[in-house]
């Protein structure tokens, strides 16, 4: 229609970005360092220390080579004890596992050792990063409610409810509730992402949007070194999750 002009009519005009473009790319893209964190996050959370069968009570005066069996690379079985003490028949582990694990304080703890998933229920570590991205699948409906709704408010609504479910993951009590939170997180971590991109690159002229969007990059690596310092200060997987979620307090300001 004759005397109208879209969005990139009114950006050409206004030229080279101003300060106020700059200013919200970067509160924009300090999102895609919460994004490496939900990503990236089990490979701590999950972590799977060495470990070998806890011996009963009635055996603990005995060396740990008469109570458990040698595997294939001549170090004490991850899964099994003998059944009498000396060797012969082997069980798979009767009363749970000892954890190398890092004293410090707090110690270091992961959901493996929480919840001992080891030997046979070793597959859910796994489990639960593949249930994180079927989350971040589904949270591909985010992209759409954006175009129907508006960047703002649909990347608001996924960042505060991040928040909350981020928060609220520290108080899980087993291993269901973290991956279906998990789940739920990771699709509003897809939400964020999409919303993200699309809000800031709709606010350049298509002559700095390749600029822009290669300029985004560094803020997951800067998450990646995060996530990694952290986890290397807090051994434990409940502390580096509240460590990596708060800062996230700070996106209340973005109503504004």
């Amino acid at each position: 229609m004759k005397g109208t002009h879209s969005l990139e009519d009114l950006l050409n005009a206004l030229g080279k970005p101003g300060r106020y473009q700059i200013i919200i790319y970067i509160l924009i893209s300090l999102n895609y360092m919460a994004i490496a964190f939900n990503h990236l996050g089990m490979v701590f959370y999950g972590a799977i220390p060495p470990h070998h069968c806890k011996v009963s009570l009635s055996n603990e005066g005995f060396s740990l080579n008469q109570t458990i069996p040698y595997d294939e690379h001549n170090k004490l079985d991850k899964c099994n004890m003998y059944v009498e003490v000396g060797g012969g028949e082997t069980q798979p582990c009767t009363n749970g596992w000892i954890y190398d694990t890092y004293p410090g304080n707090p110690p270091e703890a992961t959901i493996v050792t929480e919840w001992d998933l080891v030997c046979d229920e070793k597959y859910k570590s796994s489990l639960a990063t593949t249930l994180y991205f079927v989350g971040v699948m589904i949270g591909s409906i985010f992209g759409i409610l954006g175009d129907r709704f508006g960047r703002k408010p649909i990347l608001l609504i996924c960042l505060y409810s991040y928040l909350a479910l981020g928060i609220g993951l520290i108080f899980v009590t087993n291993y269901v509730q973290f991956v279906i939170i998990r789940l739920i997180i990771g699709m509003f971590i897809q939400g964020i992402q999409a919303n993200s991109y699309v809000l800031f690159s709709e606010m350049f002229i298509p002559k700095y949007r390749s600029y822009v969007g290669t300029m985004y990059e560094p803020f997951w690596a800067l998450g990646v070194i995060w996530l990694a310092l952290i986890a290397w200060l807090i051994k434990s997987w409940r502390w580096i999750q509240l460590a990596l979620v708060l800062p996230t307090i700070l996106t209340l300001s973005y109503i504004w």
